[in-house]
């Protein structure tokens, strides 16, 4: 896997299909700031960063430290076409992770009665 928090980021925005501008956008920063970032040049603020995180679907500990390799492979929701935005696709991938969260809760507190 990638070794810098800059090349995680570029791999995950390729992966996924989406322009260094939509993902600029998408954090409220210019294209030339996020390849920057890509190229470990720039940092980003932690909330721009947990924004990523909802994006690509990805633990923090992914992002940040290449921890968790497996993150890339979860279920995620990608832009297949314009008429889908990016902000839309974090909140879907956002509901996913909470519906993954409620299924263990029942699992711990109901399956083992």
């Amino acid at each position: 896997m990638t070794d810098t928090l800059g090349s995680r980021l570029k791999f995950l925005r390729n992966k996924h299909n989406f322009t260094q501008k939509e993902v600029g956008d998408f954090l409220n920063i210019s294209q030339s700031q996020l390849a920057k970032v890509e190229c470990d040049e720039r940092n980003l603020k932690l909330t721009k960063l947990l924004k990523l995180c909802d994006l690509y679907n990805v633990s923090e500990e992914f992002l940040l430290y290449g921890k968790g390799d497996n993150d890339i492979n979860k279920l995620t929701f990608r832009k297949d076409n314009n008429s889908i935005n990016l902000e839309t696709i974090a909140q879907m991938n956002r509901i996913i992770n909470n519906l993954k969260f409620m299924k263990n809760l029942y699992r711990e507190h109901y399956e083992n009665d």
